[in-house]
């Protein structure tokens, strides 16, 4: 993908524009994407869920519940993918991010170099992955049963999802 300067020049300005603010302004001047692999991504995920009922009296019931999944970020299993960090690990230089895998050393296209100069690229430092993990993803909920009169119920319920 390419940005280019002229795409976010100032108006009746030559050369002021930046290829960044190209790319921050969604102006694609010129794009392609290639492979010769093919991509053996995977995704997991587990889920768990709690409940338990807690009779307080003859007519109230309290319902609570716990949920809590487990996705893992897309991964690939030989290294064959990666990502662009615009603002690099040292927030100072983009960097092409590639993950641990067998292929992490393969090279890049001939191109690559002359095409992107100021593009660093890191090499099987980060995990398959890619991304962090969210571990966060906890969903409570909660039911009221409150039986007003013999036969006449009223409910009530919240949750997170």
């Amino acid at each position: 993908m390419r940005f280019d300067r002229n795409d976010s020049n100032q108006i009746g300005f030559a050369d002021t524009g930046d290829g960044m603010a190209s790319w921050l302004l969604g102006d694609v001047h010129w794009a392609r994407i290639t492979t010769a692999n093919f991509i053996s991504s995977f995704k997991d995920a587990y889920s768990f869920f709690l409940q338990d009922d807690w009779r307080v009296s003859s007519k109230l019931t309290i319902n609570l519940g716990l949920r809590y999944e487990l996705t893992t970020p897309t991964g690939e299993k030989f290294g064959r993918q990666a990502h662009l960090d615009v603002f690099g690990s040292d927030h100072s230089v983009p960097t092409l991010v590639i993950p641990k895998g067998k292929d992490q050393d393969s090279p890049l296209p001939p191109n690559f170099a002359i095409n992107y100069p100021s593009i660093e690229v890191e090499r099987g430092v980060a995990s398959t992955y890619l991304a962090e993990w969210d571990w966060t993803n906890f969903a409570p909920r909660i039911g009221l049963f409150y039986e007003v009169t013999r036969g006449t119920v009223i409910r009530a319920g919240y949750g997170i999802f």
